[in-house]
């Protein structure tokens, strides 16, 4: 279950507190149904794109989906913040 905080995801100071929680239950569920790294973080950076006016598109926020995606898929080879080209 991912838990991070706002200022872990290192948003923007005015995002609100059901947003963080709303975007960390989504992240969870995401990679549960996630069959890779590459996966995640396409259809991770597809939700974010709904959030972009609180900083989830800025590389802070992308870096902390992908530091996140590794540690899930410790397994496997690593993605970075352009494994999956622009969306």
């Amino acid at each position: 279950m991912i838990e991070l905080t706002r200022e872990q995801w290192d948003c923007y100071l005015h995002t609100p507190q059901n947003l963080v929680e709303k975007i960390n239950s989504s992240f969870s569920k995401i990679l549960e149904n996630s069959v890779s790294p590459e996966m995640a973080l396409r259809n991770m950076y597809v939700l974010l794109c709904s959030y972009i006016e609180y900083g989830f598109r800025d590389t802070e926020c992308e870096q902390v989906v992908v530091d996140e995606i590794n540690k899930y898929f410790h397994d496997e080879d690593d993605v970075d913040r352009w494994s999956v080209g622009f969306i």
